[in-house]
């Protein structure tokens, strides 16, 4: 059994309680990004985005968390 090799990278904190975890995962070579917004929304798995560019991670999740 093959374990997913996904570590996470960092954190980005937006408003009223949403945050984007950035991960690598290095079986695919690529970056994700997962959104998580506040109650009741939550995590929004169709919104997971892909990347091999570790900075169009960051300046995603910035953009729609709308962190610092």
């Amino acid at each position: 059994v093959k374990k997913m090799a996904i570590r996470k990278i960092q954190t980005i904190a937006g408003i009223n309680g949403a945050f984007a975890n950035i991960y690598r995962d290095s079986d695919y070579q690529e970056y994700v990004v997962r959104f998580h917004f506040a109650p009741p929304i939550g995590y929004v798995k169709e919104a997971d985005y892909f990347t091999n560019d570790k900075e169009d991670a960051i300046a995603c999740a910035n953009h729609v968390i709308g962190g610092n």
